[in-house]
């Protein structure tokens, strides 16, 4: 378990950093700064909009508890293993989500990409981190 919490929290803490920082570079594109202040989005006054820097935790410990359980299923050496782990977490958790998003909700396509992004990078992070925190 503490090859998991400590990993997971300190993991949560790095993307949260990173997805923030690549939101606001794709903000800086006008269509896609359009889409965050319409009805569609909840204001940042909107006290539960707190809970979306939980997230990027959330998404940590389940990282760290699911590198925990398949890392021996990952062969290659060191940081290949992570590579390999960040992109199954792309798959898995980015890609469907992204285009139930894309298919369902009137956003424009950049908004769609710069999530998709931010998703891989933090996807690769957590291979990365997570093969170095708990080989």
């Amino acid at each position: 378990m503490k090859k998991v919490i400590g990993p997971g929290l300190l993991l949560g803490l790095i993307m949260l950093i990173f997805s923030m920082i690549v939101n606001y570079l794709f903000m800086l594109i006008p269509s896609v700064n359009a889409d965050y202040t319409t009805e569609f989005m909840r204001s940042w006054q909107d006290p539960i909009m707190m809970a979306f820097f939980v997230y990027p935790f959330i998404l940590g410990l389940v990282f760290a508890w699911l590198w925990a359980k398949t890392k021996t299923s990952f062969k290659g050496k060191g940081i290949m293993r992570g590579c390999y782990f960040g992109w199954l977490l792309f798959f898995l958790t980015t890609v469907p989500g992204m285009f139930a998003t894309y298919t369902s909700f009137n956003l424009s396509f950049l908004t769609i990409l710069g999530w998709t992004v931010s998703g891989l990078i933090n996807a690769k992070i957590a291979g990365f981190f997570l093969v170095k925190a708990n080989p």
